[in-house]
Parts: C-alpha cells; sequence; structure tokens
C-alpha cells in the first residue's frame, strides 16, 4: 500500500482496503479503494455495526481513518451504507 497510511476495514466478515496512496500529483476528488471504502447493505446486529481496522502492516485496531458516514437506505430494505474516509 502506499502512502504509510493504508488500512483494512472489515465488517460482517467482508474486507475493504484503502490505500491511503496520495502520490499521484493529478489526484482530484475521492476514489473508492483509495481514499474511502463503501459498504453497502449493512445491518446493525442488536443495535451495533461492529468495524475491525487493521493498518497496511497487519496490526489490529491501529488504522488511519478520518472518519465514518453512515446512510440509511428508505424502506423497505433498511439496510445501511457505510463510508470510511
Amino acid at each position: 500500500m502506499g502512502g504509510g497510511r493504508g488500512a483494512t476495514f472489515t465488517i460482517d466478515g467482508v474486507s475493504k482496503v484503502s490505500t491511503a496512496d496520495f502520490t499521484d500529483l493529478n489526484w482530484e476528488g475521492f476514489e473508492e479503494g483509495d481514499t474511502h471504502v463503501v459498504f453497502e447493505d449493512v445491518l446493525p446486529v442488536n443495535g451495533e455495526i461492529v468495524v475491525t481496522i487493521k493498518n497496511e502492516n497487519g496490526s489490529d485496531n491501529n488504522g488511519f481513518f478520518s472518519g465514518f458516514q453512515v446512510g440509511v437506505y428508505p424502506p423497505p430494505s433498511g439496510g445501511a451504507v457505510f463510508i470510511i474516509r
């Protein structure tokens, strides 16, 4: 991964990686897998959404991120979109 700040995020057994590779001098905007990851149709269990974080070296619960964003789909699906930046 690049930049020394990448991380792997896992929700419900699904893992996604954000490389945090900001070496492209023409970088503009957000790019999934680089600047953020998106989990769709996330359903809370007992009112919680549990996220496991590993940094690019594999250390547990030690990843770099700037925030979480949760959006809820309108009924009837009831799922959530979970964005980690």
